[in-house]
């Protein structure tokens, strides 16, 4: 999305000058640039003072939130050969949502060798959603080969931190075989909460449901951490079956608020009569972020409900078992 409202040039004059002010609305410039442009930019970009490159890479995060058209792609792409490990993440961060496969080199070589832990996880956490690329058959044999081979290297690395090879271990969970079963199945019986955490993860996006019964066991955990994993697993299931859906019915009043809004939309995920039942239960109550949670999950529900008048197609349910 391109926006004529500050001109490219005086926007660059501002961003060089620390002494100027630059308006967050301003920054809108930057979204779609030209590879002319994104040249300039990279030209300055090292120069700019600390705060600023700061300030920019936050601000167009912001932005970028508010309005899904924007696409400060070419400003991130700049913003990971920083200097500062802040506006590195920042920067990987801000390419979570891109699906440019020419991308998953960069994300690669950043999960290898970026000096910053915080960087590297990012790094790994954006190829999630390339993972699930692959799996589906949307990138080629060498890229899918490369993206689970240096996944599966972090993951080994027993010197590596375990904020990046947690990372690792959802990234690879869309690889839905046994040598990733497996290695979830371990992650699972580690002594590392955050390894536990991410198996949970990791299970809800192979969608086997052989995890099911210990995912719905998990919903009982003592750590908040566990069972808002837990629920959120189940959610990625999608699948109406009586069981799972009773399993969750006791989290719509869990005591941590989080937990709560994972299991809202769970059940919004889930659907079926006895999900929407137990959701109009607590419609109007809780906390303001929950009741629009629950008006969510409702509308998901019925959206899905009534697929000939809405022109779609059903989501396969099952409501007698979960295989």
């Amino acid at each position: 999305m391109r926006t004529a409202d500050t001109p490219f040039d005086e926007l660059l004059t501002r961003l060089v000058d620390a002494r100027r002010r630059v308006a967050t609305s301003q920054l809108v410039r930057l979204s779609g640039l030209y590879e002319e442009e994104a040249g300039r930019l990279a030209a300055v970009w090292s120069g700019l003072a600390l705060a600023r490159r700061r300030l920019i890479v936050s601000r167009l995060a912001e932005l970028a939130e508010d309005n899904l058209e924007l696409d400060f792609d070419q400003v991130y792409l700049i913003a990971l050969t920083d200097a500062d490990a802040q506006v590195r993440a920042r920067a990987v961060e801000g390419l979570w949502d891109s699906e440019d496969v020419r991308l998953t080199p960069k994300l690669i070589d950043i999960i290898q060798h970026d000096p910053d832990e915080t960087v590297r996880a990012h790094a790994a956490i954006g190829l999630r959603h390339f993972s699930l690329m692959a799996e589906l058959g949307e990138l080629s044999v060498g890229r899918t080969q490369e993206i689970r081979s240096a996944l599966m290297g972090v993951l080994a690395n027993s010197g590596e931190e375990v904020e990046v090879r947690r990372r690792a271990l959802e990234a690879l969970g869309p690889f839905s075989d046994a040598t990733v079963h497996g290695l979830i199945s371990q992650a699972y019986e580690q002594p590392e909460r955050g390894m536990r955490s991410s198996a949970l993860y990791a299970m809800g996006q192979t969608c086997d449901h052989s995890w099911l019964p210990l995912l719905r066991k998990e919903l009982g955990n003592a750590d908040a951490e566990m069972r808002y994993e837990a629920a959120h697993a189940l959610g990625e299931y999608g699948q109406d079956a009586r069981e799972t859906v009773l399993a969750l019915l006791p989290l719509l009043s869990d005591a941590d608020p989080q937990v709560r809004l994972a299991a809202v939309r769970a059940l919004g995920t889930i659907g079926g009569n006895e999900a929407a039942r137990a959701l109009r239960r607590v419609r109007g109550s809780g906390d303001e972020r929950t009741r629009e949670a629950v008006e969510d999950a409702l509308e998901e529900i019925k959206f899905y409900s009534h697929p000939l008048s809405l022109g779609l197609i059903p989501r396969p349910r099952d409501d007698t078992a979960d295989n």
